[in-house]
């Protein structure tokens, strides 16, 4: 690696200064570590989204993001679930993925059918938002689905980067 030695820097122009911007940005990412068994017509939190972690500023606890002092600011949060109904009959009919801000919803997504119209063996749910976060503000996911035969409803896979959720700063 090179390196360069200077004893001054001198902006183009008269009187001006040259100041490098120390801010950080903040970001972070989690997949599913274990199997994630949903119950049917249950709400459940998403947690334990720490496989293959990236946490910049220790907001991150794979279930919560909070965020830290000094990081206000506006923000993009996404959440992406594969729902897999295959163990459970290849039935599935519902689902639906909220995001809760300081526990209360945001943001939501969801799929349905009649249940006589067909079955869902694999189902996928996206979920983004650009929201404005103060200081201490929360954000959490939670999914609930259904199948035809009450069998359950469904799981979300692990290992299989189809999962995940992440969150950036995108104002500095």
């Amino acid at each position: 690696m090179s390196q360069l030695f200077v004893d001054q820097i001198e902006p183009k122009t008269s009187g001006g200064e040259v100041t490098i911007s120390k801010k950080k940005f903040i970001h972070f990412y989690g997949e599913p570590s274990a199997l994630i068994t949903l119950s049917r017509g249950s709400v459940t939190t998403l947690t334990g989204f720490t496989l293959n972690e990236i946490d910049t500023d220790s907001a991150w606890d794979g279930s919560t993001f909070t965020v830290p002092s000094s990081q206000a600011g506006t923000y993009i949060m996404k959440a992406q679930v594969e729902i897999d109904f295959a163990g459970i009959g290849g039935d599935g009919e519902s689902y639906i993925i909220t995001m809760d801000k300081n526990g209360s919803t945001t943001a939501e997504t969801q799929y349905a059918h009649n249940s006589n119209q067909g079955y869902t063996r694999v189902g996928s749910l996206i979920l983004e938002k650009i929201i404005a976060l103060a200081v201490g503000d929360t954000i959490k996911f939670k999914v609930n689905c259904a199948d035809q035969s009450g069998g359950g409803g469904g799981r979300i896979n692990t290992g299989t980067s189809r999962s995940r959720i992440y969150g950036y700063r995108m104002d500095m």
